[in-house]
């Protein structure tokens, strides 16, 4: 029923042929012109968009007749004086005794200068460089209004800090139309009712009896003393009550107002009026206005339809270096709506860029960034230009952590995609180096289905700095891979690498193995990563060779941390229950066997080369094999190093991945110990073994700014293939979605 009733208008606050709904009060304008104006909040009915709601009572103690005249002066001028720089008004209307002006929503100016929270988020400051652009701006939109109104030969008679009205993107707003009249009316409201103005507020021909009829020729001089007045409250630092005994000499007084602004505004408060600045040429005299580099700013960017492209560009250079000294607030709604327009009816180009990003490093609410920035970048995205493409990737980690997840995969991830099929080299190479900064938003569906494929194809790329920038890539988003095919992603992707014959590519799949170590499986390590790069340890590049036995340690060293969970218990049970299975299998029993034979047996039975290669001997006396004989240790190591490939005889034994070399007979006989790494001594040198995350090289080798040599003319290096006798790497190793296969 409440519904019904405040859809015809007959429910709650709403008011009759008023289709706006009366909020919060914000302030009581007591001094505006003698009419005690409630300042609310609002809210239209239609759409829920705010506004600002003015309501005067006329059965309040301080109305009058005066008072209801100036008010509904007010709500008749509103409606009617569309003119720039004027607040803007919806509607008005009068009901029982009460007058009702909503116009846009708005704050009073001396509501902001009385609270400084108010006015550092306005203009950042209390004072400074910033807060005085923006009063620059507000006296220039204020003057056009009065120029603009004099033109229908009408007097404000009423400007003043409680006459002027901030935005939302803080430009000021022309209001307090109470005594707005004809210049040449005699009976008009301003002459009959401008003795209730303070005296600072009047200009001194009036306060003669004769009222200044026949002293005041020129239309613009009552609003020109009336616009100085402004600017001494607005840098006296005076509240309204102290301002209510200041007389019009005390004006001059004001030091504290800047040196450019002086002159005129001495040339506006002349107390002759026949000498007093008209208020046009105060707005090309001002310097404090006219130099003002906030409001140059805004005129190029209204006369962008007009220029040509290179004129174009260097305004928005040029607004790029001085950015820093606008307010962030005007940055947000002023700036940035007309650089969106600007793109979206054909003036923009890729130099636009970059004004709309040095913002958008400003704007530090995601919300925020994501209403005012995000839907720009998209339009951006969808543009044809490349070199608008390229500023957008290039730039890409100053924006794309702050989009909405949303509009990344709904509406931008389609035209990015692009980049990767781009005949335009830079456009792949740039596409794959943006792809780390928009990952962390994709949907997993994405990742799991596009990002794989498309970065795969490029570590396919004919360039060979994409295929390292490809490898790189996948290092860096390997967190947002999904979980059930990160592994297997990684090794295939890293792995088809190391084949690669341009060095930085070779390179890169080392350091990404070395990064990503802790998401790997003990069995890819075991099966994949330690056979796929122990042949890139006879590379002819040394760093490549450091980078192998680094990979290869920390997968050793994480090996051993996955051995020490396994239960050796079991392993015991099951070596005992196959000796009694099968008394034939030549594992010695501990009763009858000696010290040697018994530190054998767990390798015996697991009828495995690898336990007598690998372990520690605790004698070196004969140890008993699988086939039941006793051989020495030292044998195993003398037969490896001349190249015999000896396997034991059980069904079970397993070829080694290479021959052994002198260093490993030493390991027959000792325990286990990691190479020595070098100290990083330069930036071609990694990180230590076993760092993780991918970010540990990135410094070190980068995306391949610089273009090598062409690809083609380059040779595989002999030192890439298997070349050891006793093995030989499948390529369904890495390439084709299995393990490394050794023969």
């Amino acid at each position: 029923m409440s519904f019904f009733l405040r859809a015809i208008g007959l429910g709650g606050n709403s008011i009759p042929n008023f289709n706006f709904t009366l909020g919060e009060e914000i302030e009581v304008l007591r001094g505006y012109a003698a009419v005690p104006w409630v300042v609310r909040a609002g809210t239209r009915n239609e759409d829920g968009s705010k506004v600002t709601i003015f309501e005067f009572n006329a059965n309040s103690a301080s109305s009058s007749s005066a008072t209801m005249d100036m008010a509904r002066n007010v709500s008749k001028r509103a409606k009617t004086l569309m003119l720039p720089g004027f607040l803007r008004c919806y509607d008005s209307v009068e009901y029982n005794n009460t007058i009702y002006v909503a116009t846009e929503e708005c704050l009073p100016l001396v509501r902001i200068l009385g609270d400084p929270e108010i006015k550092r988020d306005y203009y950042d400051e209390e004072s400074g460089e910033r807060f005085d652009e923006g009063v620059a701006l507000g006296l220039r939109h204020v003057s056009q209004a009065l120029v603009a109104l004099h033109k229908h030969q009408l007097v404000h008679g009423n400007v003043s800090n409680e006459s002027v009205f901030v935005v939302k993107s803080g430009e000021w707003r022309l209001f307090g139309l109470e005594l707005v009249a004809g210049h040449n009316e005699e009976n008009g409201l301003y002459r009959r009712y401008w003795s209730i103005l303070p005296d600072y507020r009047r200009p001194p021909e009036t306060l003669t009896s004769s009222g200044g009829s026949s002293t005041s020729p020129a239309i613009h001089n009552v609003d020109a003393w009336g616009l100085g007045a402004l600017i001494f409250s607005v840098y006296s630092g005076l509240d309204n009550e102290r301002l209510s005994v200041v007389k019009g000499s005390d004006m001059r007084s004001c030091r504290t107002m800047p040196r450019t602004l002086q002159s005129g505004f001495t040339g506006l408060t002349g107390t002759n009026p026949k000498l007093r600045m008209p208020i046009d040429k105060f707005l090309t005299d001002a310097e404090f206005v006219s130099g003002s580099e906030y409001v140059l700013a805004l005129q190029q960017l209204d006369e962008l339809a007009l220029k040509d492209a290179t004129d174009r560009d260097a305004v928005y250079r040029h607004l790029t270096t001085v950015m820093d000294m606008f307010p962030l607030r005007a940055c947000k709604y002023i700036i940035l709506a007309k650089l969106s327009a600007a793109m979206q009816f054909g003036g923009g180009s890729a130099t636009a860029l970059e004004p709309i990003l040095k913002i958008g490093t400003r704007l530090t609410d995601p919300v925020v960034f994501g209403e005012l920035v995000a839907p720009i970048v998209m339009t951006l995205f969808l543009s044809q230009d490349p070199m608008v493409r390229l500023r957008l990737l290039s730039s890409a980690a100053q924006y794309a952590p702050l989009l909405p997840v949303t509009l990344v995969n709904d509406k931008i991830w389609a035209p990015f995609s692009t980049g990767f099929n781009s005949t335009n080299a830079n456009l792949r190479e740039l596409t794959v180096r943006a792809l780390v900064h928009f990952v962390p938003l994709l949907d997993e569906k994405i990742i799991s289905s596009d990002v794989i494929r498309y970065v795969t194809a490029l570590q396919q790329d004919r360039e060979g700095p994409i295929r390292t920038n490809a490898t790189i890539c996948l290092c860096l988003i390997a967190d947002h891979i999904p979980v059930a095919i990160r592994p297997k992603t990684l090794v295939h992707g890293f792995g088809r690498m190391l084949r690669d014959p341009f060095l930085p590519s070779r390179l890169a799949a080392l350091r990404s193995f070395q990064g990503t170590t802790h998401h790997l499986t003990p069995q890819l390590l075991a099966e994949a990563v330690i056979p796929g790069v122990a042949p890139l340890s006879l590379d002819a590049n040394s760093e490549v060779r450091d980078l192998v036995f680094r990979v290869m340690d920390a997968s050793l060293e994480s090996l051993k941390k996955h051995a020490g969970t396994i239960p050796v218990a079991v392993a015991a049970d099951d070596s005992q229950q196959a000796a009694t299975s099968n008394p034939n299998s030549g594992v010695a029993s501990p009763v009858s066997a000696g010290p040697a034979t018994t530190a054998a047996a767990p390798a015996a039975a697991a009828g495995s080369f690898w336990g007598s290669w690998g372990g520690k001997s605790a004698s070196t006396g004969p140890a008993a094999t699988a086939n039941g004989t006793a051989v020495n240790n030292n044998s195993i190591a003398s037969a490896s190093s001349s190249g015999s490939n000896n396997a034991p005889s059980s069904a079970t034994a397993v070829k080694p991945l290479s021959t052994a070399t002198p260093k490993h007979q030493d390991a027959t006989t000792s325990s286990y110990s990691a190479p020595v790494v070098p100290a990083p001594t330069s930036s071609s040198s990694a990180t230590t073994a076993g760092g993780s995350g991918g970010n540990s090289w990135e410094d070190e080798l980068d995306f391949g700014e610089s273009k090598p040599a062409a690809v083609s003319s380059l040779r595989p290096s002999s030192s890439l293939a298997a070349t050891n006798s006793g093995m030989k790497l499948k390529k369904k190793g890495f390439g084709g979605g299995g393990a490394a296969k050794v023969e």
